[in-house]
């Protein structure tokens, strides 16, 4: 979905009653919290030496190879000119809105999950410290709902300083992560047990009633906070907790014929590769066409706004499916980046092995 929301329109999974923008971003925090186990408290050291590998250095080096690879195709001229390589692109910006460069734009949520699981460890702890922990988890709940509300009225009223995204994304995202927990530790299995009629009526008539009343719930711009403007502060929780309600209805219904195909389980152990790769595939797909666009005559190809772009221009010859190539590219690319990821840090380890002995 997040591919597909990155090509436009080709892929249409109930995005009109359900809009990607309006639960995926969520939805990765959700899963996060799902996943979150309470030993991670006992060795805050290790928790917090794991992520920062897994998470920023992972950043960190995609950022900079990034920024390098516009550099370049900005000497030859297939890319705008791209910000300098410097604190500001490698360790400042990545923390605000992470747009400093194209084609690692969508890696922003990384930063923001990082800042995000480092918080939730610090209020877990608190919340094991108390003697009735279930009452200070759904205490939690509402207050980190009220701090999502209250950042969406903050965001709304426009944001002067850009310091701010950092501190209002940390408050908009924390609620999911809460509830992510709270449903493996409370709710999972009284869940299961609504039937799947009642959950499809419940999340498609909420949905369509926010849609009737405020015409658009779609939210793509919570890498910065915008795109508030049309809603009341309340509507981005609630149809955030319907899609993932929704979707993850249908993950259940899937996961008894799919649960163990290897295709399903290699996107699902590379989604982070995914997300850092997609547009910059994208953009080859179009640099392919770009070389191409005279010799097999293509009509509507624009040359400047490809250059432009840097990764975001996409190209229509006339029918939506041609998107499907970019998304087909955006996630088979990737997982054969992260397959080519992991030989090199292997031999970086065998090297690093035979240095010592």
């Amino acid at each position: 979905m997040v591919v597909a929301s990155h090509c436009d329109r080709a892929l249409n999974l109930l995005n009109d009653i359900f809009p990607y923008t309006s639960f995926f971003m969520p939805m990765f925090m959700f899963i996060s919290g799902y996943f979150f186990k309470d030993e991670n408290v006992c060795n805050i050291k290790l928790y917090l030496k794991k992520k920062f590998f897994k998470l920023l250095v992972y950043y960190f080096v995609w950022n900079l190879i990034y920024g390098i690879t516009t550099w370049v195709l900005y000497k030859v001229g297939l890319c705008s000119q791209p910000k300098a390589l410097g604190v500001e692109t490698l360790f400042y910006k990545p923390f605000i809105d992470g747009q400093q460069y194209g084609f690692s734009a969508s890696l922003w949520f990384i930063p923001t999950l990082f800042t995000v699981e480092v918080t939730f460890l610090i209020i877990r702890k608190l919340q094991l410290k108390c003697k009735y922990v279930k009452i200070a988890d759904y205490i939690s709940f509402i207050i980190l709902v009220g701090i999502n509300i209250f950042s969406v009225y903050i965001a709304k009223k426009g944001i002067k300083n850009e310091i701010l995204i950092p501190i209002l994304k940390l408050a908009f995202f924390m609620a999911f992560f809460q509830i992510g927990k709270m449903y493996k530790e409370y709710w999972e299995q009284k869940e299961c047990n609504i039937p799947t009629l009642i959950v499809f009526g419940i999340t498609i008539i909420v949905n369509i009633v926010m849609i009737i009343k405020y015409k658009n719930i779609n939210f793509p711009s919570l890498y910065n906070m915008k795109d508030f403007t049309y809603v009341t502060p309340f509507v981005p929780v609630i149809v955030a907790i319907t899609g993932i309600w929704f979707w993850l209805r249908i993950s259940k219904i899937l996961e008894k014929s799919l649960g163990e195909n290897k295709c399903i389980n290699r996107i699902s152990d590379h989604t982070k590769d995914i997300m850092a790769h997609h547009i910059f595939l994208i953009y080859l797909v179009n640099l392919v066409l770009y070389f191409l666009r005279d010799s097999i005559g293509l009509n509507g190809f624009n040359a400047e706004k490809f250059i432009a772009a840097n990764g975001w221009y996409r190209y229509y010859p006339g029918i939506i499916q041609f998107e499907l190539i970019y998304i087909f590219i955006g996630i088979y690319g990737s997982l054969k980046i992260a397959d080519i990821e992991k030989m090199v840090l292997k031999k970086i380890k065998c090297w690093s092995k035979n240095g010592k002995s």
